[in-house]
This record gives structure tokens, C-alpha cells and sequence, in this order.
């Protein structure tokens, strides 16, 4: 081999193992090929969803997939963890399956929370990550919900894991603030309703004895 000109000598080397070659190159086009979908799929989930959405894997499920086509056309439904992508090239459709992961803004325990205590800023926080789906998390004011079981440090808070309370419950004794301008006044009172937080309930005036409305805050 000695008298073989050098830039004959990996054709050589090919023919002497060609099953080798040939896949070594088809894994080479194979995996330039994956690529260039991958980046097709993100560009796609960014047009339609910006950073709402990631590609977390893709399977080709089309025989063969063309390297010229005329449009793309991207299906998925905002929280749904398949998606797909489709290729077209004349009546010739081919089709590519995403596994997708969304951004969801769930709320998680700073601290261990024990069963019956009240959720607040103080033990949770909201935080953002990617899912294959968005766990369910309580709708509204944290406040409003109250511990079912222990919720760990760091774990999310979910809807199964907690139950809805009143913040303030009729006949309870509330201490009632009022501030306007260079005036506040602070009293305890009874109050004559349920409510949650940000609801207005009525409490009695110990001056006036008339009922008046209050906003729950706490």
C-alpha cells in the first residue's frame, strides 16, 4: 500500500470495509438531518408560542422525510404535551411527532407546611419551570386555602392538597382598621359575615352601633 497515492488511500480503506462506510455516512447524514428538523421544530414553537413552550424530543413518523419542501405547518394545543409538525411537498405529506414541555408558573412551599395551617407569602412562593403538563395549583389568593397534608419544602402546592377556608367567619371577633389621611382608628368587632380575602363583609361600629363594611385582608 505504500505505492498508493494518499488521496486514494481512505477510498481504499472504504472499499475494503464498505458495509462500515456506508454506515458510518448514513449515521452522519441521519444525524445532520435530526438536526436541521430539531431546529425547524423550535423555530416553529417560537413563532407560535415564544419561550412558552420547548421541544423535548421528536420522532420522524413518515418513511422518509424530503430535504426540499414547500411549506411546514406546526399542530399543537397550548399545554398539551404531543404536538406535531408537518412537511409538505406537493400532495406528499410527512409527518413529525414533538414531545413538547410548557412553562407553567406554579407555586411551590418555601418551608415545610403542616397539615391545617394557611397558606401566605410567607410559606410559598410562585415559580417558574418547564412541565409536560402544568400540575393544578389554587385559583385565587393563597391565602383562601389551608393544608390538607404536609407539603414538603421545594414541592408544588396542588389543588388535591389543599381545600378552601374562610378567611374571617361570621361571629368571629375581627380587629377593624381605618386610615384616611392623618386619621386612623382601630377597633375589635364582630364579624356579621363570611369572607374570603378581598371580600367585603359588615362589622359593627362601637361608636355608632351601626353595621359598616370592611375588605378582609387578614
Amino acid at each position: 500500500t505504500s505505492s498508493i497515492p494518499k488521496a486514494y488511500k481512505l477510498p481504499m480503506r472504504c472499499c475494503l470495509k464498505p458495509l462500515t462506510c456506508a454506515v458510518n455516512l448514513f449515521l452522519f447524514l441521519s444525524l445532520s438531518f435530526s438536526l436541521d428538523l430539531k431546529n425547524l421544530a423550535e423555530e416553529k414553537l417560537m413563532e407560535a408560542f415564544g419561550d412558552g413552550a420547548k421541544l423535548q424530543s421528536l420522532q420522524v413518523l413518515s418513511s422518509q422525510i424530503p430535504e426540499n419542501y414547500e411549506r411546514v405547518v406546526l399542530k399543537a394545543e397550548p399545554g398539551s404535551p404531543r404536538g406535531y409538525l408537518y412537511l409538505y411537498q406537493g400532495n406528499k405529506v410527512f409527518t413529525v411527532a414533538l414531545n413538547l414541555l410548557w412553562k407553567c408558573k406554579i407555586l411551590v412551599a418555601k418551608r415545610d407546611i403542616l397539615p391545617g395551617e394557611r397558606l401566605s407569602e410567607e410559606n410559598t412562593e410562585y415559580v417558574y419551570t418547564y412541565s409536560t403538563r402544568c400540575p393544578k395549583t389554587p385559583e385565587g389568593f393563597v391565602k383562601n386555602f389551608v393544608a390538607k397534608r404536609l407539603i414538603k419544602k421545594g414541592t408544588p402546592v396542588e389543588q388535591r392538597f389543599v381545600k378552601k377556608e374562610f378567611l374571617v367567619k361570621r361571629g368571629q371577633k375581627v380587629r377593624v382598621f381605618y386610615k384616611s389621611e392623618s386619621i386612623e382608628i382601630q377597633f375589635e368587632s364582630l364579624s356579621y359575615d363570611n369572607g374570603y380575602y378581598g371580600d367585603t363583609v359588615r362589622v359593627k361600629s362601637p361608636l355608632s352601633g351601626k353595621l359598616i363594611r370592611g375588605r378582609v385582608e387578614d
